[in-house]
């Protein structure tokens, strides 16, 4: 009788996880990253540069919904959310800025639980 109630409870604990498979997917989702290109800019000139926005494992149906956030809302500018296609692994983003002082500006990528941060460095050249 032990273990009978055992094998039952053991296989009701697993039975989520062998139907759906969600805890690969939920982890996948939770390792996102960012990259940002060029690394460095030229302080007080407008300009711009792309993103990417990654997963290690294909998006699910209906895609990864990323939100983005400006470090800078007033002079650097990227788009409110993009999403990850299903299938696909990451996904471009254009971002633009005017002028900036000399420093360091970032962008900020969430989705599913998952944050990353990267950043780029407005330089002046002498």
């Amino acid at each position: 009788m032990r273990k009978r109630h055992y094998l039952m409870t053991v296989l009701l604990a697993l039975l989520p996880l062998l139907l759906l498979g969600a805890p690969q997917r939920a982890a996948a989702q939770s390792q996102l990253t960012l990259t940002i290109a060029p690394r460095k800019t030229l302080a007080n000139y407008p300009g711009g540069g792309t993103g990417t926005v990654a997963v290690p494992v294909a998006a699910p149906a209906g895609g990864i919904v990323v939100t983005l956030v400006s470090g800078y809302p007033p002079a650097l500018h990227v788009p409110k959310s993009v999403t990850i296609p299903e299938g696909a692994t990451s996904v471009r983003f254009t971002f633009s800025h005017g002028l900036l002082g000399k420093g360091r500006y970032t962008i900020t990528a969430s989705a599913s639980g998952a944050t990353a941060i990267s950043s780029f460095f407005a330089v002046y050249i002498w």
